[in-house]
């Protein structure tokens, strides 16, 4: 049997302390399970998303791929001429110290001359800046540069070798010593 409270015009009745707190308590408990539902859902949804992207992405391809790399091949036109081998004894150079350390100069001069080059003179640059390896070179002579180069890179410990014409050398090449 339910019990109905029935108010008249003018008269003011309260309900039970006990219904006035079951209903406030009412008001917060729905949107907190709504809450609590809507988290879970975001969740799950989170979960199920991050587990299928998993598997279709591998972390590393272990298949390597291959790269072709491109050769270049040299092949002379009849107006081009092919230089003669470089004949060491007949190319002069002179090989200075541009890094202003003793010694220098004379380690990359030694092995030159063991080569069979003519080397006319050791001494000092006009500067100590310089860094790596400076070649001089007239440029009636870069048809040796190549086989000089590669000499030269020989003695050089790993150094960085920088090419110049230069037309105001007195030799066929100097070669400066840097840092």
């Amino acid at each position: 049997m339910q019990s109905l409270i029935y108010m008249q015009e003018g008269t003011a009745e309260h309900l039970p302390a006990s219904l006035e707190k079951s209903a406030s308590r009412s008001q917060f408990l729905m949107p907190f399970f709504v809450i609590v539902a809507l988290i879970v859902a975001l969740l799950t949804g989170l979960y199920l998303l991050g587990a299928t992207t998993k598997k279709d992405t591998p972390l590393l391809s272990a298949k390597p791929t291959a790269t072709t790399v491109p050769t270049l091949t040299f092949v002379p036109t009849a107006s081009q001429t092919i230089p003669t081998p470089l004949a060491r004894k007949d190319f002069s150079i002179i090989v200075l110290n541009g890094s202003g350390i003793a010694g220098s100069a004379g380690g990359i001069s030694s092995q030159l001359q063991s080569l069979g080059y003519t080397i006319t003179r050791t001494g000092n640059a006009a500067r100590f800046n310089y860094q790596g390896i400076t070649i001089l070179l007239q440029e009636k002579e870069s048809p040796y540069l190549a086989q000089l180069q590669t000499d030269i890179e020989e003695a050089a410990a790993g150094k960085t070798i920088t090419v110049e014409t230069d037309e105001t050398i007195t030799t066929d090449a100097e070669v400066i010593v840097g840092r």
